[in-house]
């Protein structure tokens, strides 16, 4: 699993918040990419205000940098969740930032493996995918059947779906958030 340390986990938190003001406030320094972030990694980044969700955009594939990939999850997050109107200067001023650092997807061919508070999922069957985060399932209670019917919703699924023949994928990540690391 990757490891990161406090100073990069940093560097990510004030990519993510500085990609996000630096949309707001075109003159707002951004903060330079750090060196040791250019590894390829699928990444999320979750937005909260006054401890609700903002918005969350990610990728699972890594298919940039975690820097480029981080700012650019931060400001999709920030102004193209469909589920929220763009965000204003005023909200970043009371928004945090976590960031969920991906592992490779794993196929998941045995669902006793599938650990809550370990792993996350993807659920996909003709055409369709969801995803939900390890943090989720702890967030909400869930044990793993549960968590596995959510993720299928999520797809737009069948609850049962994950037992009648769709793809389960399972991966891991490191998740931080400002204040924490």
């Amino acid at each position: 699993m990757l490891q990161l340390n406090s100073s990069q986990k940093q560097s990510l938190l004030r990519i993510a918040r500085g990609s996000v003001e630096g949309r707001l406030n075109p003159g707002a320094e951004r903060g330079a990419p750090d060196s040791n972030l250019r590894d390829k990694r699928g990444v999320f980044v979750s937005i909260y205000n006054g401890g609700r969700l903002r918005g969350c955009i990610g990728r699972v594939h890594a298919d940039a940098p975690l820097s480029q990939a981080t700012s650019e999850c931060a400001v999709s997050a920030a102004f193209e969740d469909p589920r929220f109107v763009p965000m204003s200067l005023d909200e970043l001023r009371e928004a945090t930032f976590e960031i969920s650092v991906l592992s490779p997807l794993a196929k998941v061919e045995d669902i006793e493996t599938v650990e809550v508070g370990r792993h996350g999922l993807l659920v996909e069957q003709h055409g369709k995918r969801g995803l939900l985060l390890p943090q989720v399932a702890v967030a909400c209670g869930w044990d793993r059947d549960e968590f596995l019917r959510r993720t299928s919703i999520k797809a737009g699924l069948e609850p049962e779906a994950w037992r009648t023949g769709a793809s389960v994928w399972a991966f891991e990540a490191v998740v931080f958030g400002e204040g924490e690391t």
